[in-house]
């Protein structure tokens, strides 16, 4: 299974000064990653597992996800009631579905992992919390306004506002606790989605691969800032224990529209992309996304560059979609 992200994260993070200090702040704690079986959580446990010297703990509904056996014996599983109780020295809190359809239909367990979990973890750290926020914050706002001192406008009757609220709650928190860094993340994509991951870039290959064919649906000409699940653990590590700020955004600089996405995925499976009408689009999703990294690049200049290009990326994500 998947060595493209052990290749990646060789061919980067030794060289990388700001990635070794980060994880010499790692050294000898104890740690916790929640939501270790999502796409992030587990790009960030084989980060940390690989590259840190940590007692690894992986908060986990099921403990044998697939990708389990590339992380070492050292990894300890746990679920969630175990706990109630426990102290770790760094938290990295990335338990929320991301997926439209699934945090919209399981609304309120979103709402409770982004708040109420957020607080017990936020008690339970002795020295630094990382929150997966999100950039969906930004919805509602002109496409220009994308710096992290902006909150968004939306209200209650956005089509997405019980995630989009529940996020700038968990975000309050982590500023309020003293404790806390929010990293606001973009689209991003890696290794071993969930078989009920409905996010475009794995329906599009899992279809395709069952259809003999890709074609979207709508949304064609809408514009997507897309990042490699490691390059998006990579930042958040670094923004989170080395920051100055309380918030950053975290995006790639992969910017295509969803047509040019679709045909290069047809490409990589060998199969034909089928141009079809452009219907009205998803509910609630943003026509344009292009999120400012100046706050990150400008104190973590090291840290630009680590991306693969748009063929690399295409490519890793349709290998290790299963």
């Amino acid at each position: 299974m998947s060595q493209l992200m052990k290749a990646y994260y060789d061919a980067v993070v030794p060289g990388n000064a700001t990635l070794q200090r980060a994880l010499a702040q790692l050294a000898g704690s104890r740690c916790l990653i929640t939501g270790a079986n999502g796409i992030i959580g587990y790009a960030l446990s084989r980060l940390l597992d690989g590259y840190a010297t940590t007692d690894l703990h992986l908060a986990v509904r099921n403990p044998h996800f697939t990708g389990r056996e590339m992380l070492s014996e050292r990894v300890t599983c746990i679920d969630y009631a175990s706990l109630s109780g426990e102290r770790f020295d760094h938290i990295f809190h990335f338990a929320c579905h991301s997926a439209p359809r699934t945090f919209l239909a399981e609304w309120q367990a979103t709402v409770r992992l982004n708040t109420s979990l957020l607080l017990d973890l936020l008690e339970a750290t002795n020295h630094k919390l990382v929150f997966a926020s999100s950039v969906e914050i930004y919805a509602g706002l002109p496409r220009e306004a994308t710096e992290e001192d902006w909150g968004g406008t939306t209200a209650p009757q956005h089509p997405r506002g019980i995630y989009i609220e529940s996020k700038r709650v968990g975000e309050a928190l982590c500023k309020q606790s003293g404790l806390g860094s929010a990293s606001r993340i973009a689209y991003a994509a890696g290794p071993y989605p969930g078989p009920t991951d409905s996010r475009v870039l794995f329906e599009l290959i899992r279809k395709g691969r069952a259809r003999q064919a890709v074609s979207l649906l709508d949304g064609h000409h809408s514009i997507r800032q897309y990042q490699y699940t490691g390059a998006c653990a990579l930042r958040a590590l670094v923004a989170g224990l080395l920051g100055r700020e309380p918030v950053y955004n975290n995006a790639g600089p992969i910017v295509e529209t969803l047509e040019s996405i679709a045909q290069t995925i047809a490409a990589k499976l060998g199969v034909p992309y089928l141009a079809t009408p452009a219907g009205p689009g998803v509910v609630g999703a943003p026509k344009n996304t292009s999120y400012s990294m100046d706050r990150f690049h400008g104190e973590f200049p090291e840290m630009q560059g680590i991306d693969p290009s748009f063929d690399q990326f295409i490519d890793w994500v349709v290998r290790d979609c299963p």
